[in-house]
């Protein structure tokens, strides 16, 4: 009974894990004001936006319908790491979004270049499995 238990908990969450999208992507080329590269993120726990090419502008990005704007964090690729939601530069940042429906990024000010913006969503990993103990260990249907 145990056996057969296992098997369907097991069973129960890799059906749980297939069913949902493990990465939404996005990559658009911008050359004029006001033009945007828009990612539906819901559902999604972490963006990256990478920003590519020889340009002279700024590009601004944001989350929710409403184009509230969220502030990512630089990755170790620019230095110093400190928290931007606009770049005049190439580079890639990061950051949790819970709760958000989409991430856009927007050409706020050109002159002239090719840019290219890259947005990646994936989802929140949570490891719903209870604790392991002695008993539940070698079973692989608990968290260590």
């Amino acid at each position: 009974m145990r056996k057969a238990l296992s098997v369907v908990v097991g069973l129960l969450l890799a059906a749980t894990l297939a069913a949902q999208p493990r990465e939404v992507r996005v990559s658009a080329v911008l050359d004029a004001v006001d033009e945007c590269a828009i990612l539906n993120v819901s559902g999604m726990g972490t963006a990256t936006i990478q920003v590519q090419g020889s340009f002279v502008g700024i590009v601004t990005w944001s989350s929710g319908s409403a184009g509230v704007p969220v502030t990512l964090m630089a990755s170790a690729v620019n230095s110093p790491a400190l928290p931007v939601s606009t770049t005049r530069v190439e580079g890639r940042w990061i950051a949790a979004i819970p709760g958000a429906e989409s991430v856009q990024a927007c050409l706020t000010s050109y002159t002239s270049g090719v840019i290219t913006v890259t947005m990646t969503a994936i989802p929140f990993v949570v490891d719903s499995r209870p604790p392991c103990n002695p008993v539940t260990k070698l079973s692989g249907l608990c968290r260590p």
